[in-house]
C-alpha cells in the first residue's frame, strides 16, 4: 500500500505600509522629501495639501514608487474628530491618518529613513 502526502502552501503577502499623520489639518501645505536610491537625484520632493483627500496624497507620492520601484501605491484616509470618532466631514477632522500601501512586494523596504517634512503654510503638524 502506498501513502500519498499532500503539501499545501498558502503564501501571505505582507505589503510595505507607511503612515502619514496630520494633526489639525487646515488649508495649508507641507513639503515631503524622500531619500531616493538615485545618487544623482537623491531627494524626491513633493508638496501636499494638509487637508487633501486620499487621492491627492496618492497622486503626489505615487511618482516616487513608480519611478524608482516600478510599482504603484494605494492610500486610505481615516479622519477623526475631537472626540476620536471617525468622521467623513473634512471640517470636523482634527486628525487625518493616511495609510500608504506599496502594491508590489519589494526585496527590501523602499523607505529606509524618515522623510523630511516641512510645513510650507498653515498650522498643521505632520508625522511620517
Amino acid at each position: 500500500m502506498r501513502e500519498i502526502q499532500r503539501l499545501q502552501v498558502n503564501p501571505e503577502n505582507v505589503r510595505e505600509t507607511h503612515k502619514l499623520i496630520i494633526t489639525n489639518p487646515d488649508s495649508g501645505q507641507f513639503d515631503i522629501g524622500i531619500l531616493t536610491p538615485d545618487t544623482s537625484n537623491p531627494i524626491y520632493l513633493v508638496r501636499i495639501n494638509s487637508n487633501g483627500d486620499a487621492n491627492h496624497v496618492r497622486n503626489q507620492l505615487n511618482g516616487f514608487w513608480s519611478k524608482y520601484y516600478g510599482c504603484n501605491i494605494q492610500v486610505t484616509l481615516v479622519m477623526q474628530d475631537a472626540n476620536g470618532e471617525a468622521t467623513t466631514t473634512v471640517g470636523n477632522s482634527v486628525l487625518n491618518t493616511y495609510t500608504i500601501t506599496v502594491l508590489r512586494q519589494q526585496k527590501s523596504d523602499t523607505i529606509t529613513t524618515t522623510p523630511a517634512l516641512k510645513v510650507a503654510s498653515g498650522a498643521a503638524r505632520v508625522q511620517f
